[in-house]
C-alpha cells in the first residue's frame, strides 16, 4: 500500500468517527497521528507497508491486534498497531 493510499482510506473512517465525537483530530489516525508521523519518517527507498490482522482466533481469546507493519527485503521490521483488545 502507498502512504495516500493508507492515510485516505485512515482519514475516511476518521470522517466517519466524526458524526460521534466531533473532538477528534480531523486528520488521518485522529489522536495516533503524531504516531504515524513518525512511522512513516522511518521508511526507506524500498521498503513496503502492508496491513495486518491478527485473525479472528486472536481476537476471540483477547489478543488480537491490527494495523500497518513496514516490510524491508521481505522483513517485518516495525509496526503501527491502530487496534489491540
Amino acid at each position: 500500500m502507498t502512504i495516500e493510499e493508507i492515510e485516505k482510506h485512515e482519514m475516511e473512517k476518521t470522517t466517519a468517527m466524526l458524526k460521534m465525537r466531533d473532538d477528534l483530530p480531523k486528520v488521518p489516525f485522529a489522536f495516533m497521528h503524531g504516531e504515524w508521523l513518525s512511522f512513516k519518517s522511518r521508511l526507506r527507498p524500498g521498503d513496503e507497508i502492508v496491513a495486518f490482522n491478527s485473525g479472528g482466533d486472536s481476537w476471540h481469546h483477547l489478543a488480537g491486534e491490527m494495523g500497518y507493519a513496514m516490510l524491508r527485503g521481505g522483513c517485518v521490521i516495525e509496526t503501527f498497531v491502530t487496534m489491540r483488545n
